[in-house]
């Protein structure tokens, strides 16, 4: 549980200091977690109007080897807020 919560604190705790682009995919990821948790780089790049590279960029920001780490992560949390 404590790493499915780790995600949401990594990032609360670093929103302040995030670029806009990060604070969209951000707030994104908490506004719409059901539709980030299935979306790639890609298509989440796609609907928020910015890069693939920003989104991998901001998963490492966070502290993740990688999107797919982050995804795993948001995952995770996902199914626990579902349950």
């Amino acid at each position: 549980m404590e790493k499915n919560n780790d995600m949401l604190s990594r990032i609360n705790d670093k929103f302040n200091s995030m670029s806009k682009s990060h604070r969209a995919i951000a707030t994104y990821i908490s506004d719409h977690y059901d539709q980030a948790v299935f979306m790639t780089a890609a298509k989440l790049g796609e609907t928020l109007g910015i890069s693939e590279s920003t989104v991998v960029r901001f998963a490492s920001g966070l502290g993740y080897e990688g999107y797919p780490d982050f995804q795993k992560a948001l995952e995770e949390w996902v199914k626990n807020k579902l349950n």
